[in-house]
């Protein structure tokens, strides 16, 4: 199992990111011509098993998606904040932690706009 419902909700729920994306999170890649700003995220890993405790690590990439790059930096900054040492509880998966890995800037010539990465772990049990 993974953690990608529970990312959903907490993106979505979590008001410093939800007031500047709305609802506009999507799992792997934005729409055709989205409108802007928003967030593309993705599983890079499923973890490392950690034996019989059932315990692993899932590290997932978040590309935050604006017309400017302050206004890319500002959804970034929000999803860093939105699981800064956030754990959570749903459909038998167990968030203990998560914390950031990385950041990166970029720029997107698919949609004409700037983009910052940010690589977030997960530390779950199921």
């Amino acid at each position: 199992m993974n953690v990608s419902g529970q990312i959903f909700s907490r993106l979505t729920g979590y008001s410093g990111v939800s007031t500047l994306v709305a609802a506009r999170v999507y799992p792997l890649v934005l729409p055709q011509k989205p409108t802007l700003p928003a967030i593309a995220y993705q599983q890079v890993s499923d973890g490392t098993d950690k034996g019989s405790t059932g315990e692993h690590e899932q590290w997932y990439q978040f590309g935050c998606f604006a017309t400017t790059y302050a206004g890319a930096a500002a959804v970034a900054d929000q999803v860093e904040a939105a699981f800064d040492r956030w754990a959570g509880a749903s459909g038998g998966v167990v968030v203990k932690m998560a914390y950031r890995v990385s950041r990166n800037d970029d720029y997107d010539v698919a949609t004409n706009s700037f983009r910052v990465l940010v690589d977030i772990r997960f530390a779950v049990s199921e």
